[in-house]
């Protein structure tokens, strides 16, 4: 009886195990992860509007349909990267994401204090080169170093209501997201 107990108990222990890496293992054989579906519907280094839609086939499934949505898609191999946008005084927010989907930084209004957007993606190579010759104008903006290469900015916008939903159309719109050989 112990001996059975014994395998009942190593066999559910087995399919646990078994179970945990296969559960784990699934992002990295997904054959349409976030990067893969943004990559297909953007330019590097432009934004574009994603609409909100509860398909699950949708670029990125599952957006809150009170919010606009703008994606940028970006390489750091050349230059920085920077970020520009005035947005309107309702919520908004911006997160930079690696190409697994992991958000690897994010902010929003309440956090800059201002309707104005001014944000500088990195390499550490490149901020090292930035901090030999700083740009005057470097206190104004957010400096954010990214180890990958490779990554995409999603800014997101609060709608409340139609009435304020074209100023911030306009303020999507005006996002920039361009390589930045300034410095």
């Amino acid at each position: 009886m112990i001996r059975l107990l014994l395998f009942a108990f190593a066999g559910l222990l087995l399919g646990g195990i078994i179970h945990i890496v296969v559960v784990l293992m699934v992002p990295t054989y997904a054959p349409a992860d976030a990067w893969t579906r943004i990559a297909s519907v953007t330019e590097p280094e432009h934004f574009v509007e994603l609409p909100a839609s509860a398909d699950d086939a949708a670029v990125i499934p599952m957006l809150d349909p009170m919010m606009r949505h703008v994606v940028c898609r970006y390489r750091l191999t050349v230059a920085p990267v920077r970020i520009t946008a005035t947005l309107p005084r309702s919520f908004w927010s911006v997160a930079l994401f690696n190409t697994k989907g992991e958000n690897v930084y994010s902010i929003n209004n309440a956090s800059v204090g201002s309707d104005i957007l001014d944000m500088l993606v990195l390499t550490p190579d490149q901020l090292s080169q930035l901090r030999e010759n700083p740009p005057e104008n470097l206190e104004d903006m957010l400096v954010i170093e990214q180890t990958e290469q490779d990554g995409f900015a999603l800014i997101r916008a609060f709608v409340p209501d139609a009435s304020v939903a074209p100023e911030v159309e306009k303020g999507l719109k005006s996002a920039r997201c361009g390589i930045e050989t300034t410095f």
